[in-house]
């Protein structure tokens, strides 16, 4: 950590920049904060929480009614991986999607149609 703290605002800017000091961190966020800096931390922290936000606060009028409960559940489980990630350092990685299956869902757009059996 000693290593990432020499350039804290926007990190080292390279991806081996634990070797100055010897020990490689292993969880995900010492490793953003040594290559990116506080800024990348913000900022995975920010994708990470904002379609959780956007899913809670902004539902989508459009989204029909069996999405709601699918996304509420998505939100859940990525609320928990966050606070698990905190804790322990690691995080599971196909959960990494998970942001990028909710983000559209506040997003406004066209009313969903129904294609009543046609293709």
């Amino acid at each position: 950590m000693g290593a990432a703290l020499h350039k804290p605002p926007f990190g080292s800017g390279e991806w081996a920049w634990w070797q100055a000091g010897g020990v490689r961190p292993w969880d995900i966020w010492t490793l953003v904060f040594g290559m990116y800096g506080l800024f990348g931390v913000l900022t995975m922290g920010w994708i990470l929480i904002s379609p959780v936000i956007g899913t809670v606060w902004l539902p989508n009028q459009c989204a029909g009614s069996e999405e709601i409960p699918i996304a509420t559940a998505l939100a859940g489980i990525l609320v928990m991986t966050i606070f698990d990630s905190g804790m322990n350092g690691a995080i599971i990685l196909p959960y990494l999607l998970v942001p990028g299956a909710l983000f559209p869902r506040w997003l406004p757009g066209r009313p969903a149609q129904r294609n009543n059996g046609r293709f």
